[in-house]
């Protein structure tokens, strides 16, 4: 890996990990919050997932997946799935 692709690399995790501190401080506070059938739609999209990305709790990010906490994701009515499925 070259310099620019390890500083990209840092600069990419930075960013994500910025998303995810504001994501889980939303969750936790109850801002921006989804219906509750919404976030029972979301999990169970997630537990049966089509990417097979779930596994204990967060979206597998060793397999393409976002790398979240689903249960603060799933609350949050502003947030996506990384492939498309909510």
């Amino acid at each position: 890996m070259t310099d620019d692709e390890e500083r990209e690399a840092l600069a990419e995790t930075m960013r994500r990990f910025g998303r995810g501190v504001i994501g889980l401080a939303k969750a936790a506070v109850g801002i921006d919050r989804s219906a509750e059938t919404q976030t029972q739609a979301r999990m169970a999209i997630c537990k049966t997932c089509p990417s097979g990305l779930y596994k204990d709790g967060r979206c597998d990010r060793s397999q393409g997946g976002c790398g979240c906490f689903l249960s603060a994701k799933w609350r949050i009515a502003s947030e996506r799935c990384p492939k498309g499925h909510w």
